[in-house]
C-alpha cells in the first residue's frame, strides 16, 4: 500500500504567525501539527509538543520554534517503508510532496495498523 491511499490533507501556516496563533489553529482543527511555510516551500513543522515545550514564548513567531529538519516522501512510497522512517527518525508526521508540491501528510496513527514491518511498541518514543 503507498502513502497515496492513506495521506490527510495537510494544514500549513505562514512562518511569521506567533505560536499562540498556530496553537489556536491546531486546536479548532483537532490536529496535533502544522506544517510551516516560508516563500512557498515547506520550512519546518510545528507541533503540540513544541508549544508545551515553549510556552513562555506564545508571542514568539513559529519560525523560532519550529523544526527545521522536515522529512518528506512521496506519494508512491510504500507504507512499510514511511513506518521504518518515522521510527528511525522518532517522528509522527511525515509530509508527501510530489515535483515540489505539497499533496498531503501522513501521520503515525495513519499508519497503524496498517503496516506489519514495525514491532510493537516501536512507535512509542518520547
Amino acid at each position: 500500500m503507498q502513502v497515496s491511499q492513506i495521506m490527510k490533507k495537510a494544514y500549513v501556516i505562514d512562518s511569521s504567525l506567533s505560536m499562540k496563533e498556530a496553537a489556536k489553529i491546531m486546536s479548532h482543527k483537532k490536529i496535533g501539527g502544522l506544517l510551516v511555510i516560508k516563500n512557498n516551500k515547506i520550512a519546518g513543522i510545528i507541533t503540540e509538543r513544541d508549544i508545551i515545550s515553549n510556552m513562555s514564548k506564545s508571542n514568539s513567531p513559529v519560525s523560532s520554534i519550529m523544526t527545521k529538519r522536515v522529512i518528506s516522501v512521496s506519494s508512491d512510497t510504500e507504507i512499510d517503508e514511511v513506518a521504518k522512517l518515522m521510527c528511525e527518525n522518532k517522528i509522527k508526521r511525515v509530509p508527501v510532496i510530489e515535483n515540489g508540491k505539497l499533496l498531503g501528510l501522513v501521520r503515525i496513527t495513519d499508519i497503524l495498523g496498517k503496516t506489519n514491518s514495525v514491532e510493537e511498541g516501536e512507535f512509542f518514543f518520547s
